[in-house]
């Protein structure tokens, strides 16, 4: 019985990433799964850290 059918992979563009995903292509192509690669940015509408997002702003005004 195959235990393991997919391998999710997240890549940011990082060289801990890139490394993670070519492990995992590799992992998949050993043991016959299928991978699904997810492309993740990083992007911020606001100043999230602080709590404070653009229609908090517009509010006040």
């Amino acid at each position: 019985m195959k235990m393991i059918n997919k391998i999710a992979v997240a890549l940011d563009g990082s060289n801990s990433a890139i490394n993670a995903t070519n492990y995992a292509i590799e992992l998949a192509k050993n043991i016959g799964a299928k991978i699904e690669i997810i492309s993740i940015i990083n992007y911020s509408i606001g100043n999230i850290d602080a709590g404070i997002l653009p229609q908090d702003i517009e509010k006040e005004n």
